[in-house]
């Protein structure tokens, strides 16, 4: 990670027309947010995914296709010949216990990174990996202090190892927690429980973690995607906003959509409930917490993405900017009920 002058403070409005851009995994949340910029900016892109779009007026830039298959990617490359790539195929839960479980993020990765040594018009390759390379707790020292604590996290060492063999020009990304609209995750638990008045945060207790809007890791993408080769090629960077005290996070998001900042409960009796919650989990039935979620909201994990900012600039959308888009997209999907 190099420290250099950061640039301003705006959002990314560069010209891509000679830019043809090939996503994997592009129909999923970052990829749908990452094609609308691509696509506003000039962009020629194919999204190579085994899934349809999230949005429908993305389907005309999808291949299907999965990653895992060498002979498609070849096609795909042959036929399209990209001068970028943008590597976001993988499976990203948490729930699989071994690499086996995580062949799209392992054999993807191998596939692709083969495919690509026949491509010479490949002129830089951004291969997404997750902060979870790291366990909470954990501050690494170099790119390559790794300790993961899941499959999931396992996997994507593997696949950063893959690619830092390579000799292609490459840049590793690690995503923090990213949220924003067409987040499937969050949408399913943390703004529904706060829309039915049912969230509970544990005290005020400051817990500091790192997380990014959508639209600022986007930005981040198109500077890493267009910056002088010598700022980015062979690096590794954290994609988010600065380190963020949870309970502000979720009070920005409860006044949004209760009008009140969060609610909140003795630690203790959130952790009762959590208990109860891992009981009902393993029943197959929903739980609006369980000691995972409790552990989420009261453990610190910070990542060094001041290093990104070096090169990328200070995120451009502010968080009230940010919960406000949201909130404005979850309302117009019936996510949440309008109130204002």
């Amino acid at each position: 990670m190099r420290h250099v002058n950061a640039p301003s403070r705006t959002i990314a409005t560069v010209t891509l027309t000679s830019f043809r851009v090939l996503i994997t995994g592009g129909s999923g949340f970052i990829g749908t947010n990452l094609i609308e910029a691509l696509s506003a900016l000039g962009a020629d892109i194919t999204n190579f995914d085994v899934s349809a779009p999230l949005d429908f007026r993305h389907r005309g830039f999808w291949t299907s296709g999965d990653v895992r298959d060498g002979n498609a990617l070849e096609e795909v490359l042959r036929h399209d010949m990209p001068t970028h790539v943008i590597h976001l195929a993988a499976r990203v839960d948490i729930k699989g216990q071994t690499l086996d479980d995580y062949s799209t993020n392992v054999v993807g990765t191998t596939n692709l990174l083969n495919a690509l040594r026949t491509s010479p018009e490949v002129q830089r390759v951004i291969v997404a990996s997750t902060q979870f390379v790291g366990q909470p707790g954990h501050v690494p020292t170099r790119d390559d202090d790794y300790k993961p604590h899941t499959a999931y996290g396992q996997s994507k060492v593997e696949a950063e190892k893959l690619t830092r063999q390579s000799d292609l020009p490459w840049v590793i990304i690690r995503p923090t927690t990213i949220w924003g609209p067409h987040d499937l995750s969050y949408r399913r638990m943390f703004y529904r429980v706060m829309d039915r008045g049912l969230y509970l945060h544990p005290g005020r207790i400051p817990c500091h973690r790192s997380m990014g809007f959508v639209g600022n890791l986007v930005d981040q993408v198109l500077r890493l995607l267009t910056n002088e080769a010598s700022r980015v090629l062979g690096s590794t960077f954290y994609l988010g906003d600065p380190v963020v005290n949870l309970i502000n996070f979720v009070d920005e998001f409860s006044l949004r959509i209760t009008g009140r900042p969060a609610r909140t409960a003795p630690p203790g009796v959130l952790r009762a409930l959590a208990h109860g919650g891992d009981l009902l989990q393993s029943l197959r039935l929903p739980a609006p917490i369980t000691t995972g979620r409790l552990a989420s909201m009261t453990e610190d994990f910070v990542v060094p993405i001041e290093d990104t900012f070096a090169v990328t600039g200070a995120p451009p959308i502010s968080l009230e900017a940010a919960v406000k888009a949201t909130v404005d997209w979850l309302e117009a999907e019936g996510v949440v009920r309008k109130r204002r």
